[in-house]
């Protein structure tokens, strides 16, 4: 298990950083110390033994989290740990530092993001759905969407979607109605109006 930073717990309360949970790449272990986070908490065989800022801290319990499997438990733990590599294992983990300070966890059903703290680890709190659960408010989330969308797509739609997006910023990004008026009159203009031409709406 990796050594946890002390500057995480900071000026924050105890119930805040039970409440809080970590993704850390430092760490090589998940554990959970809020019993509301997690189902079966039972004695392990084993021990782990984490090393802290406060010295070594066995743990001698395990427990089940969803979407995560079978972790450890220890309620004495100054918050819960998830493993970016455990995490890794389970599920597609995203980071784009030039959209936003996040990792982005796309589980089954939603895209879980892990946002930097002023402490600079990365962390969220699941009582707080607003800042944890995001599936359209990100611009890597839209991106990916309409890069999905585009696979639907053969090469020739694929190439004219392209040509539109690139006609749509020139114009100075108006809105998609008033972009296929503007197209509707250039082609009217060239004899070549089609209302066909247009089943393909572009993926902004």
């Amino acid at each position: 298990m990796g050594w946890f930073a002390p500057q995480f717990g900071s000026g924050q309360s105890v119930d805040a950083l039970k409440d809080s949970i970590l993704l850390d790449s430092d760490s090589t272990d998940t554990i959970f110390c809020n019993n509301e986070y997690v189902t079966n908490i039972r004695h392990s065989p084993t021990a782990m033994v984490m090393n802290t800022n406060g010295g070594p801290m066995v743990t001698k319990q395990l427990c089940d989290v969803p979407f995560l499997g079978t972790v450890w438990f220890n309620k004495n733990s100054l918050t819960n740990i998830v493993s970016l590599a455990h995490m890794a294992e389970r599920h597609k983990v995203t980071y784009d530092s030039s959209a936003e300070k996040a990792f982005f966890v796309h589980s089954p059903h939603k895209i879980v993001k892990f946002h930097q703290l002023s402490s600079r680890l990365y962390g969220m709190n699941p009582r707080q759905p607003d800042k944890v659960f995001t599936q359209v408010a990100s611009k890597y989330v839209l991106r990916q969407l309409r890069d999905n969308n585009l696979k639907l797509l053969s090469a020739r739609q694929q190439s004219s979607v392209k040509k539109v997006r690139q006609l749509h910023h020139a114009l100075g990004t108006p809105s998609a109605r008033e972009l296929v008026i503007a197209c509707t009159c250039v082609l009217s203009w060239e004899g070549k109006a089609d209302t066909n031409y247009f089943i393909y709406k572009p993926t902004m």
